[in-house]
C-alpha cells in the first residue's frame, strides 16, 4: 500500500490515476500566452467575423505548402474553437459565395507547353484560358517566358467598351445579370466603365474561333465519301463508330486538338491513331494505310494525322472513326456538325 502527503491510501495499480487527479485539483493551471499573429486574429474575429475569414484564406493563400501559415494546429484550433455557432454558418455562408467569386492565378508558360496542356493542368478548358488572355492573338501559338492569367472557373473575360452595361453582357452572353455579379465580388452595375474587365461564368470567348479556337466541337475526319456504316448494332454484335468510305490515301485529319496517346497497329483495327482531348474524351481514327503522328504528340484540329487505307479486318477503304466519353462511345453523329 502507498500512502501520499493528503491521507489517501491507494493500490499500486492506481498510483498514475490518483497522481492525475492531484494534478487536476491542486495544481494551478498551466500559464501561456498566444503568439502575436493569433492574438491579432482573435480580436478581428470578435470584431468581424468576415474579415477574420478572409485574413486566414490570404494566410493560406501565401503559404502554399504550409498548412496553417503562421498558427500550427493547436493554436488554431483553440482560437478556432471559440467562434460562435452563429459566427461558423456566417463563415460557412461566404465560403460558399467565395467558391462563384471569380480569381486570377499567374502561369509562365515553359518550354514545349501549349494552351492544352495548362488547361488541364488547372482543370479549366483552352476556351478558358484564351477567354482570359486576349494578347494571345493565336491559341496555338504560345512562347516559354509568356505570363498568362488562369482563372478559376469556366468562363471568360470580358472587357467593357464604351457605353456598355452590365444588361447588355447579360443579352450578348446569355449569363443572368445576378450570376455575373455574384462572380465578380465587389463590381458595382452603375459604374463600370469601359477598359475594365468582366468575368462572364460559364461563357466562351466571342472570338475564340478567329483566334484559332474551335469552341469545343468536332470538325469531320476526312473530307468527301459517304457513311458507309453506322453506329450502333451491326451483323450480331455492336459497330462502335461510324464508317467513311474513301479512296485509300485520303488525308485523315484530328477531329479536335488533343495529345497522341496511341499509334501503330491494332488487331483487327489495323493502323490507328488515338487522340485524348481531356475531360474523358478522346478519338479514335482505324485502317488506315500510313500513320503521321507518335504518341505524345499534340495535334491540333484539322491537323494530318494519317492516309487513309484498308488495313486490319475490312471490307474496303474507308476510315473508322470512333468518340470516346469516360471510356465508352457514342454516337459520333451527335457530335459532328451537318455535312455539307
Amino acid at each position: 500500500m502507498v500512502a501520499i502527503a493528503s491521507g489517501i491510501r491507494i493500490v499500486p495499480g492506481k498510483i498514475l490515476l490518483a497522481l492525475c487527479l492531484v494534478a487536476v485539483l491542486f495544481l494551478p493551471p498551466p500559464a501561456f500566452s498566444l503568439p502575436p499573429e493569433a492574438l491579432e486574429v482573435e480580436e478581428k474575429e470578435h470584431a468581424a467575423p468576415e474579415l477574420t475569414y478572409f485574413h486566414r484564406l490570404s494566410m493560406f493563400d501565401n503559404l502554399e505548402g504550409i498548412p496553417l501559415g503562421p498558427l500550427d494546429d493547436g493554436w488554431d484550433e483553440m482560437w478556432g474553437s471559440s467562434v460562435s455557432l452563429q459566427e461558423e454558418i456566417r463563415l460557412e455562408e461566404i465560403a460558399r459565395e467565395m467558391e462563384n467569386t471569380a480569381y486570377f492565378r499567374t502561369h509562365i508558360v515553359q518550354e514545349g507547353e501549349t494552351l492544352w496542356d495548362i488547361s488541364r493542368k488547372y482543370g479549366i478548358n483552352v476556351a478558358t484560358l484564351a477567354g482570359a488572355n486576349h494578347h494571345v492573338d493565336n491559341v496555338h501559338r504560345i512562347r516559354p517566358g509568356q505570363e498568362l492569367k488562369v482563372l478559376n472557373m469556366h468562363g471568360t473575360v470580358h472587357v467593357v467598351q464604351e457605353g456598355e452595361t452590365i444588361s447588355d453582357l447579360s443579352q450578348r452572353y446569355e449569363v443572368s445579370v445576378e450570376k455575373i455579379l455574384q462572380t465578380n465580388w465587389g463590381l458595382d452595375p452603375d459604374s463600370i466603365a469601359a477598359g475594365d474587365e468582366v468575368v462572364i461564368p460559364g461563357a466562351q470567348p466571342l472570338d475564340f474561333a478567329d483566334r484559332g479556337g474551335s469552341l469545343d466541337s468536332f470538325v469531320w475526319p476526312v473530307q468527301g465519301g459517304y457513311i458507309s456504316s453506322r453506329y450502333g448494332p451491326r451483323w450480331g454484335g455492336f459497330h462502335h463508330g461510324i464508317d467513311i468510305a474513301v479512296s485509300t490515301g485520303t488525308p485523315v485529319v484530328a477531329a479536335k486538338c488533343g495529345r497522341v496517346v496511341f499509334s501503330g497497329w491494332y488487331g483487327s483495327y489495323g493502323n490507328v491513331v488515338d487522340i485524348d482531348h481531356g475531360s474523358g474524351v478522346m478519338t479514335r481514327y482505324a485502317h488506315n494505310q500510313t500513320l503521321l503522328v507518335r504518341r505524345g504528340q499534340f495535334v491540333y484540329q484539322g491537323q494530318v494525322i494519317a492516309y487513309s487505307g484498308n488495313t486490319g479486318r475490312s471490307t474496303g477503304p474507308h476510315l473508322h472513326f470512333e468518340i470516346h466519353h469516360n471510356d465508352r462511345t457514342v454516337n459520333p453523329i451527335h457530335y459532328l456538325p451537318p455535312r455539307r
